[in-house]
């Protein structure tokens, strides 16, 4: 399993490692989330930092004041909501949030306190979307 080129702060480890460590109320949607990106982007995960699962590398610069620049997509964890971090991300995703139920549209990312908050088949739409554009 490889580590992401952002993976600077203390010791590496595998996004395997980092979903085992998460609490039980958010594992479950962590995990989950990770086998829906594998299926949608065909690559396996990578960490970008301490909290972020990525999936395929673009070339630096495209989100140069974000810990996740380089990536293609993925999502973080964090205590209260997950964040989806998508390549380029514009105004059109903005579109599939309407359709995608209880969510946040950040400057850079998505985010929603967990997976029940979500339609599956459109964030594996919006996954696609991303992931070809």
């Amino acid at each position: 399993m490889r580590i992401g080129p952002a993976c600077s702060f203390g010791k590496p480890i595998t996004v395997q490692q980092f979903l085992r460590r998460l609490p039980h109320t958010i594992a479950s949607d962590a995990t989950e989330l990770a086998h829906i990106f594998r299926e949608v982007t065909g690559h396996e995960p990578i960490m970008w930092g301490p909290a972020i699962v990525g999936y395929g590398e673009t070339k630096p610069g495209v989100k140069p004041d974000c810990l996740c620049d380089g990536l293609e997509v993925g999502f973080a964890v964090r205590p209260n909501r997950i964040f989806l971090y998508l390549r380029r991300y514009t105004s059109y995703y903005e579109e599939f949030a309407t359709r995608l139920g209880n969510v946040h549209c950040g400057r850079t990312c998505i985010s929603f306190a967990s997976l029940a908050d979500v339609d599956r088949a459109v964030l594996r739409e919006l996954l696609a979307f991303a992931w070809h554009e």
